[in-house]
């Protein structure tokens, strides 16, 4: 039971962290007219930890694709925010 309630937090805190990053992205681009990607970084990262801390436990095909695509924003997002750096 107190793995089901974990996980179901962690769906929870997942979702959570996709508002705030949506509501950061949108301010800044009303505001200042460009664009967090640190936000879409963290929030990549979580759950693409999520997706293939799962499919390393569970062997379930999805959460490994999942975990791939969360893997790619990752460095989609990564390189356009060193790029901006840059």
């Amino acid at each position: 039971m107190e793995r089901e309630v974990d996980a179901k937090a962690g769906r929870q805190a997942a979702a959570v962290g996709l508002l705030a990053c949506g509501l950061l992205f949108l301010t800044e681009q009303l505001i200042k007219g460009q664009t967090n990607y640190s936000a879409w970084i963290i929030y990549c990262v979580i759950m693409c930890t999520m997706e293939l801390s799962r499919f390393f436990r569970l062997r379930k095909k999805h959460d490994l694709i999942n975990g791939t695509i969360m893997l790619v924003c990752t460095v989609i997002f990564l390189a356009l925010y060193v790029r901006r750096l840059v």
